[in-house]
């Protein structure tokens, strides 16, 4: 078989238009590619409960956020996208585990589980030392986290993935 052409991946041409954040987009025709996408959420004005999740993008002419229709994105590219957090919100722990962290060198924003951290460097005896880091995967760099940010019980599930107890 011979390629006749490299496809760039993914992609879909949208209008901004502000739908779902207030409206009032530029009506710019942008193509959208995967990295372009995020998810945010929809909480109920009464409670707050999550009332839906959104594929978003935001214009690069107007800076505005666009909420996608979900049936136009592809369901392998919507499983894998992260919640983007704006300022002002908690960041710290989210359901089911997992929490959302900026990678410090290329700020991507990550969803984070207990699975993708580990131990960098040597490990030492004394566990409160060993510094717990995770790998970007958009750039590919190390990122060694806080221990502020690390519950004994994450360090110890840690720990247990390595039979270092």
């Amino acid at each position: 078989m011979e390629v006749l052409e490299k496809g760039s991946g993914w992609s879909i041409k949208e209008r901004c238009t502000g739908k779902g954040n207030g409206d009032g987009g530029c009506n710019s025709l942008l193509k959208i590619q995967e990295a372009d996408l995020f998810k945010t959420e929809i909480y109920c004005w009464r409670s707050s409960e999550l009332n839906e999740e959104c594929i978003t993008f935001q214009c690069p002419v107007c800076n505005k956020y666009t909420d996608l229709d979900k049936n136009k994105i592809p369901y392998q590219i919507r499983k894998k996208l992260v919640k983007k957090v704006f300022k002002g919100e908690n960041t710290k722990i989210l359901k089911e585990g997992k929490r959302t962290e900026e990678c410090k060198f290329c700020n991507s924003l990550l969803e984070i589980e207990v699975q993708d951290l580990f131990f960098e460097g040597k490990w030492k005896e004394y566990k409160d030392d060993n510094k717990v880091a995770f790998n970007c995967p958009v750039c590919q760099n190390t990122n060694i986290l806080s221990r502020k940010k690390i519950t004994r019980n994450v360090y110890d599930m840690i720990a247990n993935k390595y039979n270092r107890y």
